[in-house]
Formats: C-alpha cells, structure tokens, sequence
C-alpha cells in the first residue's frame, strides 16, 4: 500500500490518501460511541482501539480521522499505519510516497500549501468576490 498523509488546518484532523480502496460507498462516517459495530468496517474498530481517535470517515481512496485534543499525531499514526498494514497490506510493503501535505488558512480564508504566507500572493488578483473552494 502506498500512502500520503495531510496535515489540516485544525490539528485535530488528519486525512490518509491511498492506493487501497477503503470503500465502496460514496462516504461513510463512523463515531467511536454511536456506530453500529456491525456495519462498521473490521479495520474501522480497530482505530477506534488506538487511544485518541474519535472520529474516521471514509472515502473511496481516502481515510480522515479526528481526534482528541490531548493526543499526538506523531503518536497515533504509526498506530494507525500498522492498521493499514495488517488489513490492506499484511504481506507486502506499505510506503509513504511523498512528503505530506500541509495546509494552514490565511487571513483572508484562503486555503494555503505553504506554511508562511508568500510575500506576492496571486490570490489578490482576483476579484473580491471571487471565491477561492478548494
């Protein structure tokens, strides 16, 4: 399985691009104390057992988490990862394949790749109205 992580503008929140499908559905969301365990995936249940996840929704090639503001990423992702690992790659190699990405929202609310805003922003020359989506 090959992966890349992004880092959102909440620290809370924290998505997992893959090349593993992780649904069928178009989206599903799933929360620790009000799911069904029967509909919830097997690899679903088991982030909810890493100490910290509170939320996970799904997308076909996608995977967001939130989680409690006392924990750590840097603690739960390789949690997390060796979940992957276990149900969508037990014999082969699971793999960051780029550095992940990280996103902050300037003050104007525009959705921004880099972690300091650029001295020349191109986004001012559109107009006013004009709404950047991402």
């Amino acid at each position: 399985m090959r992966y890349q992580l992004e880092y959102h503008p909440n620290p809370n929140h924290l998505s997992i691009h893959a090349d593993k499908e992780f649904t069928k559905e178009k989206m599903e969301f799933f929360e620790s104390k009000n799911c069904e365990e029967n509909t919830m995936p097997s690899f679903v249940k088991d982030l909810f057992l890493v100490a910290g996840i509170s939320y996970v929704s799904l997308k076909r090639y996608e995977i967001h988490m939130e989680k409690g503001n006392v924990f750590s990423w840097n603690k739960i992702i390789k949690e997390v990862i060796s979940i992957l690992k276990m149900h969508f790659s037990p014999e082969g190699e699971v793999k960051e394949i780029a550095s992940p990405m990280r996103y902050y929202i300037d003050e104007r609310g525009y959705r921004r790749d880099t972690p300091q805003p650029v001295e020349e922003d191109i986004c001012s020359q559109n107009s006013q109205d004009e709404t950047i989506v991402d």
